[in-house]
């Protein structure tokens, strides 16, 4: 069994790599390992989901928004281990920021550790759950196999109850006209992550990268950005949806 590897992913050759990889090894039997993901260095848990969040191909549209992004501060809002953080992070250094959320405290202590693998200084991380309000809640904490779909709304498979804190993002962010784009993945809390943003949204108009887990769900959000702040929405793959400001379009 292997105990430690380097993966660099670069190119098609390395999609065929990585594709053999996932398919060699189960989840529950996966080494430790690091892959270099778009310039950024990433430790992989052992037994854990984390290499199915590099699987090529996944989310390529929303990585495609993430590159456009050269100012302001991006909000990443359930950053998991840290891909679109450290990737974002890396392309602001010296001209923006970005702000981590991630309730679920093994993701989250292996998101600093990501972090601090590519030393990265414009990161704000913080380990609590972005929500309507500000209070302490019951949250659903995944094993490894299933740690992207912790949840504070949704119960996955095999997850544990735990209490962590919930923030209204309005509460936590200070410079609300320097956001720019936020990207929200919290399995079936995105419409509470929302009303706790309003004025974010309404002083900074920022890009909105949503995902569509739950379709209900999903469909109060949409309610909200385009009834209330007048945002007008784009399928970016069939679960991701991108929502920008209609005075965005104005301006081109």
């Amino acid at each position: 069994m292997l105990e430690k590897v380097t993966f660099i992913f670069k190119g098609e050759r390395s999609c065929d790599k990585l594709n053999l990889l996932i398919n060699r090894f189960n989840y529950h039997y996966l080494p430790e390992m690091y892959i270099i993901f778009e310039g950024c260095r990433f430790r992989l848990r052992k037994d854990s989901i984390d290499l199915f969040q590099f699987k090529p191909n996944k989310e390529r549209e929303v990585l495609n928004v993430m590159k456009t992004i050269r100012e302001g501060t991006f909000i990443d809002v359930g950053s998991h281990v840290g891909k679109y953080t450290c990737v974002v992070a890396k392309q602001l250094e010296g001209k923006g920021k970005v702000i981590s959320i991630e309730a679920d405290p093994n993701n989250f202590k292996a998101l600093q550790e990501n972090i601090k693998l590519n030393k990265l200084k414009n990161v704000e991380a913080y380990n609590v759950a972005a929500f309507s309000e500000n209070k302490r809640i019951k949250f659903y904490s995944g094993s490894l196999t299933e740690a992207s779909q912790s949840s504070a709304i949704i119960k996955p498979k095999n997850s544990n109850i735990i209490e962590v804190n919930a923030t209204r993002l309005d509460s936590i962010v200070k410079k609300k006209k320097d956001i720019t784009l936020m990207k929200i993945d919290v399995e079936g809390a995105e419409f509470e992550v929302l009303k706790g943003s309003r004025e974010i949204l309404r002083k900074a108009k920022p890009i909105l990268i949503v995902e569509n887990m739950y379709n209900k769900i999903f469909q109060k959000c949409k309610e909200m950005l385009v009834d209330e702040f007048i945002y007008l929405c784009q399928n970016l793959d069939g679960l991701n949806y991108m929502f920008r400001p209609t005075d965005f379009y104005e301006g081109e």
